[in-house]
Order: C-alpha cells, then sequence, then structure tokens
C-alpha cells in the first residue's frame, strides 16, 4: 500500500513576523524516515543494504530518499526543512513545531485518516493526500501469482481503484465543506502506473523484480524483506522497485516531481507548488 498525507502547517502571523511553514506527514512504510527504529515491529529498515544511497540505513524501507524526503529538500520550494522522525529522542520541544514525520511501517489508512482531521482543527487548512499505488503491480504481488508472468495481479489493482475513486470524491466533499481548507488529492496509481507500463521512457530496465534480493526469492519464493546478506543490483536508477514492497529513490524522485509541478493529470486541483504559494 503506499498512501500518504502530508499536511502543511501554516502558524497563525503575528505583525512584523514571516510566516511560519510546517510539514507534518503521515502514512506508511513508503514514507517512514525512521519511526520504525523505535517501536516493537517486524517491518525494520535498519540494517544493509536499506540506505546503500543515503549514507547507511536510517529506517527508510529503500536504498536513499523517500518521497518525503525529496519534497522537503526540493530547492525549488525552499519553504521547509526535513521532518525528523516522532519517535527520534531529539525530536521533542521547539522541534516539532517546525515539522515531523509521524509515518510508520506497517500503518493503516484509518489511523492516518483521524490525523487529517485534527490537523485541520489545529489550524492546518492546505493538505496533500496521495492514493493508493499500484500494489497489485509490486514484486510481492507478482511473486505470489507466477501464473501472471510479466503482467499485474488484477484483484489489489480494482480494490486500489475502487478506494481512490471514494478518496477523491471525499477530499472533494472535504474542500466544499471544510472553511479555508485546501485539501489536494495526488494521484501515486496514476504516475506508477505510468512508470510500469512505459517504464523504458523513464530509463528503467526492469520493473518487475526488486533491485535488493534475498536468495530465497529466487528460489524457494521467500517474502523476506533485504537482509544484510541480500544481493543487490549494481545500478539501482534502472529498477523501479527497491524490495519487494517498495519503490527506488528513483522511482520516489518521479512521483515527487510529479506532486510538485505535475498537472492536473497526477495532482489536483492543483500541485504543491501552487499549494504553497496560494
Amino acid at each position: 500500500m503506499l498512501i500518504i498525507s502530508l499536511s502543511v502547517l501554516s502558524n497563525s502571523r503575528s505583525y512584523g513576523a514571516e510566516e511560519e511553514i510546517a510539514n507534518f506527514v503521515f502514512g506508511d512504510s513508503n514514507v517512514d524516515v525512521g519511526n520504525n527504529d523505535y517501536i516493537v515491529s517486524l517491518a525494520k529498515a535498519n540494517n544493509v543494504p536499506y540506505g546503500i544511497d543515503y549514507g547507511g540505513p536510517t529506517g527508510r524501507f529503500t536504498n536513499g530518499r523517500t518521497i518525503v524526503d525529496i519534497l522537503d529538500l526540493a530547492q525549488t520550494l525552499g519553504k521547509f526543512g526535513q521532518s525528523p522522525p516522532y519517535l527520534a529522542p531529539t525530536t521533542k520541544g521547539s522541534v516539532i513545531l517546525k515539522g515531523v514525520n509521524y509515518a510508520s511501517g506497517g500503518a493503516g489508512i484509518l489511523n492516518e485518516t483521524g490525523s487529517v482531521f485534527r490537523l485541520y482543527n489545529m489550524g492546518a487548512k492546505k493538505i496533500l493526500v496521495t492514493n493508493v499505488g499500484v500494489i497489485g503491480c509490486i514484486p510481492y504481488e507478482r511473486k505470489l501469482n507466477l501464473c501472471l508472468g510479466n503482467q499485474c495481479a488484477a484483484n489489489p489493482n480494482q480494490l486500489a481503484q475502487s478506494y481512490n475513486v471514494k478518496l477523491k470524491s471525499l477530499l472533494t466533499e472535504l474542500n466544499n465543506n471544510l472553511k479555508g481548507s485546501n485539501f489536494v488529492y495526488g494521484d501515486t496509481y496514476g504516475t506508477f502506473n505510468e512508470v510500469i507500463y512505459h517504464y523504458q521512457s523513464y530509463g528503467f530496465e526492469n520493473v518487475n523484480s526488486p533491485c535488493c534480493s534475498n536468495n530465497p526469492w529466487d528460489k524457494s519464493g521467500s517474502l523476506l524483506l533485504c537482509s544484510p546478506s541480500a544481493s543487490v543490483c549494481c545500478d539501482r536508477s534502472k529498477y523501479a522497485f527497491w524490495d519487494p514492497f517498495h519503490p527506488t529513490e528513483a522511482t520516489n524522485m518521479i512521483i515527487a516531481k510529479r506532486l510538485i509541478d505535475g498537472n492536473i493529470s497526477y495532482i489536483s486541483p492543483i500541485n504543491i507548488r501552487q499549494l504553497l504559494n496560494s
């Protein structure tokens, strides 16, 4: 599942003071920046080769940066800094006021739904919510359905599409009913689907199997995440998926760029740049 709730919180202005922009993130392992390092969970990314292109493992479930890392650090935005994991010992006091990442591997949709309403009631009016991605195309699902060959699993994708239609409708309703709100819908499904079916135009060579592969993946069908003994592809930029569940930094970069400057085919009714300047 790929779902991100990214909230941009504008603090109240005081006379002569500049507007404060804070970035609060809720989601699952696709945007976890290390929260799972501090909880009891089977979902961990604190071992090599995770973070191989990020200076080492940090709890991010990819080889490098997550989507929100790229959004946070985008020099073209220049509005806010990188959001630290909420559970990190150093995330306290004034640090929290500048934005926090609450995302956790294994988190569910219902948790994020409540978070969005709480943020709105606390003053957050600019909120980006991305839909569920092409879960039927992740290597995990392909391995469960070997008879599909290079095709994606239809049922998971149909469920995702059904949910996404209702999510978009809900956000439109919230924009109409919550005074001053600006909910933006990011179509992660559409972007990733485009990458899967037109991968060569994006510079990818492999969109079916993970770059990081435990040996049993290829022999006995094991679906474990990347272990320290796993084999890793030489060029991560040629793979859409890092492990059986998560995209590579290269894929995250494509999605992030579409969220920042994409047209209404990828993010609506406005993109992140327009949202921040509104």
